[in-house]
């Protein structure tokens, strides 16, 4: 939605004489492509912090105890760099490592237009 509006934003002189002419000219648009990445940078930091809550939900249906899960999803939300890894024993790797795996599957294309560095399940 913030792409589109900030879009509509820019361009709205020349959308609406677009639209009245009905004639459109994409190469108008062209330089969008900025403010698209800048959008992007934006929500990375977001994107990282989702990205590890969702491996920290799926460890714990993954059977990782919630006390280990938890105060990291909470840190995480406080603004926190957490390192998921470091923080949960090596007994709860094997598990870590199917919801890292999952997660990594499950939402590949978000991963890939944030231009996420994904965490490598065989590293553990």
């Amino acid at each position: 939605a913030e792409i589109v509006k900030k879009f509509e934003d820019k361009y709205e002189f020349r959308l609406k004489s677009q639209v009245k002419s009905r004639k459109f000219k994409p190469k108008v648009f062209e330089d969008f492509w900025h403010d698209i990445d800048q959008i992007i940078d934006q929500f990375g930091e977001e994107t990282q912090e989702l990205y590890q809550k969702l491996i920290l939900i799926e460890a714990m249906y993954a059977k990782v105890p919630q006390k280990w899960c938890l105060p990291l999803i909470e840190r995480l939300g406080n603004g926190e760099r957490v390192d998921i890894v470091k923080n949960i024993p090596e007994q709860y790797y094997l598990p870590l490592k199917k919801a890292i795996r999952k997660v990594n599957l499950n939402s590949k294309p978000v991963w890939e237009i944030f231009v996420l560095a994904l965490l490598d399940p065989n590293s553990l």
